[in-house]
């Protein structure tokens, strides 16, 4: 509804504007000498005109902000900054103990090796995770495990081991059950073996990503709410749950006023529950949408000095594997072969799902939920961009208006853009375009 009205308004606005203008002058015209001496004063000029014309267009634009067509390019913009920053020294990590992110990656060729079987090998994916936990910040197993393996005793011996598992946190990915509607909700797909797991060094998350029209995940969901056993649950997000993990904060307590809040549901609701804030390390994280704030910064990639590609033929059965490759490092165990089906569009090209995990937890550690400038920020640069807009079509043609204007948003907001990118502040340059573009075309008009 918000998008035919941006539409109807968009189109109506520029033709309101010109008739209002024509009809004031016809008015002013036609009107006595005497009279018309003394409206002088009163009649708008050519620059005031403008600066009205600047303020409805930026209304237009702020009561529109919510629209598929204006979510689009702002995301379109964001991913050319992306692409623009893409492995640039300034999107480095931060200097923390946090040395970089691995990915041991199950890959097709290891795949073939190993037999092509139908589940991960439970006796090499013990002999990763004891590999990651000797010295890793952080170890995240991005394999299904809901699923029984096809020889028990391996699978025991998993059992087993996670029971009495002492090395660095260890983050299990679970997933869910497909929806039947929108209105249900979804059933996790537990590990097989989670409630034999009373481990406080294992934990258990969610990937959960939001996919758009051009199947490209480029926005998180930092938790999910969920049906196990029959109790209504939250799961926090793989990034979520890591970050909160390195900021040495312990997860219960984090997120126990989210538990606290959903324990008033049952999975029988059709009401979605509004998650509350969480306060943790100086921060806040809010789990409903809020613009930029669901957006995933990708900054990793193959090549990037912060990441290293691992695979598991130098780990399993190596009585000397490169344990230095870990040391304080991120490190995640998945997959990219055929069958894991698990090779996903991103705005920096297509990636196994662990890769977009090590971006999303490295986005969220690094920059938490990005923002947009202080509202006085804004405000500033909009006063700034309709009285320059205002002044230079009043006192050029249009189409030289239009090319002056737009490379003068080029040449200022995009600098700015991609100087505050790498601190997590998204300042847009392609709304102000829209606001040319629309500029433009109600001076043409008045031109006609």
């Amino acid at each position: 509804m918000l998008w035919k009205f941006f539409m109807f308004f968009a189109s109506v606005l520029p033709l309101a504007v010109v008739v209002l203008s024509r009809l004031v002058d016809e008015v002013f015209n036609v009107l006595p000498a005497k009279l018309k001496a003394a409206a002088q004063g009163i009649k708008p000029s050519h620059f005031q005109k403008n600066v009205l014309i600047g303020i409805a267009i930026a209304i237009v634009i702020h009561l529109a902000h919510g629209t598929n067509y204006l979510k689009e390019l702002e995301d379109g913009a964001m991913d050319t900054m992306m692409q623009l920053n893409q492995s640039t020294q300034r999107m480095f990590g931060k200097t923390d103990a946090l040395a970089g992110y691995v990915f041991i990656d199950i890959s097709q060729s290891t795949y073939k090796n190993w037999g092509e079987p139908w589940h991960t090998p439970r006796q090499y994916l013990k002999q990763l995770i004891e590999f990651a936990s000797q010295g890793a910040a952080l170890v995240i197993v991005d394999i299904a495990l809901d699923k029984r393996g096809i020889e028990p005793s391996h699978d025991q011996r998993l059992v087993d081991y996670l029971k009495h598992y002492k090395g660095a946190p260890l983050i299990m990915v679970e997933t869910l059950e497909p929806q039947d509607s929108d209105t249900q909700n979804p059933i996790a797909k537990p590990a097989f073996f989670k409630q034999h797991i009373n481990n406080t060094n294992i934990h258990w998350a969610m990937p959960i990503f939001k996919v758009d029209k051009d199947h490209a995940i480029r926005h998180w969901m930092l938790a999910i709410i969920y049906c196990e056993q029959g109790v209504l649950q939250a799961m926090p997000s793989v990034q979520l749950l890591a970050d909160i993990l390195l900021n040495n904060q312990h997860p219960k307590n984090v997120l126990q006023p989210v538990q606290d809040y959903i324990s008033q549901y049952n999975c029988n609701t059709n009401e979605k529950p509004h998650l509350p804030a969480i306060n943790y390390q100086n921060r806040t994280i809010y789990f409903d949408d809020h613009g930029p704030g669901q957006r995933l910064l990708y900054s990793l990639k193959e090549g990037n000095q912060e990441f290293s590609h691992l695979s598991p033929r130098v780990i399993i059965n190596n009585p000397n594997p490169p344990l230095n490759t870990v040391k304080n490092k991120v490190v995640i165990i998945g997959a990219s072969h055929a069958l894991s089906a698990d090779i996903h569009s991103t705005p920096l090209g297509d990636m196994p799902g662990s890769m977009i995990l090590l971006n999303a937890i490295k986005s969220l550690h690094e920059w938490g939920e990005i923002s947009a400038p202080p509202w006085w920020v804004k405000l500033l640069i909009e006063l700034v961009l309709i009285i320059g807009m205002a002044y230079t079509y009043a006192r050029m043609k249009s189409i030289k208006a239009s090319l002056l204007v737009s490379t003068g948003i080029l040449l200022t907001l995009c600098p700015i853009s991609f100087y505050f990118f790498k601190y997590g502040v998204w300042v847009d340059f392609a709304l102000p375009l829209i606001g040319m573009q629309l500029h433009d075309l109600i001076a043409e008009m008045e031109e006609r």
